[in-house]
């Protein structure tokens, strides 16, 4: 298996070699065209989006990286004729978690309005893709997980970050399902 990293910041390349990846490419993600990421996509089996501004850049980047930047990726794959399978890390119960604050002026609630947007445009597409679920992420070392119904409600339910990982790479060797979203919390 070859694997090819995508990252803004040119910092991060020697990080990601040392963690396996045989390629890095250097990109501005929120500066991408549709018909950039589908060049870049030609000859791939697997996408992966888990890029995010994570709210440390404010509001205003959160949409552009998590919403429109993806946006664009999915409508790249939706332009090419055999498009590479598409994992996209969401959150627990993406399409019904809400926020009152204004996503202009609240990362939070920009997250939320990106990760909606994402997954109803998914909903739409003609490739197969599944949106990883976990639910509220800590930093504890994974004990083992189970999948979950994403309308269920488990009140603080949670997902180690190395959980994540694991469920990442299962869904890359061996996808679960093709469409849709697959929730997640720890055991």
């Amino acid at each position: 298996m070859t694997t090819t990293a995508v990252v803004r910041n040119k910092d991060y390349e020697r990080v990601l070699k040392k963690l396996g990846a045989d390629e890095v490419v250097i990109r501005d993600i929120t500066e991408q065209s549709t018909e950039d990421w589908a060049r870049l996509f030609e000859g791939y089996d697997c996408v992966i989006w888990s890029a995010g501004n994570g709210g440390r850049s404010g509001p205003e980047v959160t949409t552009a990286v998590d919403r429109d930047g993806e946006l664009r990726v999915i409508e790249a794959l939706d332009t090419m004729d055999e498009p590479p399978f598409y994992l996209t890390i969401g959150y627990y119960r993406w399409d019904r978690m809400t926020s009152e604050a204004d996503p202009a002026t609240n990362s939070w609630a920009a997250y939320v309005e990106a990760k909606r947007a994402v997954g109803e445009r998914l909903s739409r597409a003609s490739f197969s893709h599944t949106i990883l679920a976990p639910a509220k992420l800590t930093v504890e070392p994974s004990r083992g997980g189970r999948p979950i119904p994403n309308d269920s409600d488990i009140e603080d339910a949670t997902t180690s970050r190395e959980l994540v990982a694991d469920t990442l790479v299962e869904h890359v060797l061996e996808p679960k399902q093709t469409s849709g979203t697959y929730a997640f919390v720890d055991s």
